[in-house]
């Protein structure tokens, strides 16, 4: 069966003290407590305004890198790797797994090369890939275009 948006809302429930206070990077966009969530929702807004129809994308945009919150810990306002960062995706997909949820190939292969040329993995990229990667693009494009001030006192406007 397809996964559906309803299943990725399932997953971030199951974590969702862990993923609420995790930041969506080290040093790069949304690198602040609580930047992931932001981030999950971003990539999600430009799947649904892009691709309204594709289901798979609006369940992959939503969990993406939710393998962060594990892959990420906060410690005198510092954020720090608890993880190669390798092992977000596979945190992310052990994850969805622990709800129950399986994954097709191009699921996979979505979450494995989400970021272009920049994944750890050397496969090719599926179409489904390329869509994950053009949203998350997107998304980091606008939150690293906040003003740093705004991230600083967390007075961001996500639309």
């Amino acid at each position: 069966f397809p996964v559906t948006i309803g299943q990725a809302r399932e997953v971030i429930n199951c974590f969702l003290m862990e993923i609420m206070i995790a930041p969506a990077s080290r040093s790069h966009h949304n690198n602040f407590k609580g930047g992931l969530i932001i981030h999950l929702e971003n990539t999600l807004k430009f799947a649904k305004k892009y691709f309204p129809d594709d289901d798979r994308l609006h369940f992959l945009a939503l969990i993406h890198d939710i393998g962060k919150s594990r892959e990420y810990v906060i410690e005198n306002n510092k954020i720090k790797y608890t993880f190669p960062p390798i092992d977000r995706i596979i945190h992310t997909i052990d994850m969805i797994k622990s709800v129950g949820i399986n994954l097709d190939n191009d699921e996979l292969n979505a979450l494995q090369m989400h970021h272009g040329g920049w994944s750890p993995f050397k496969v090719d990229l599926c179409e489904l890939a390329i869509k994950l990667h053009f949203c998350d693009m997107l998304a980091v494009n606008e939150e690293t275009s906040i003003p740093p001030k705004a991230k600083a006192l967390g007075i961001l406007e996500v639309v």
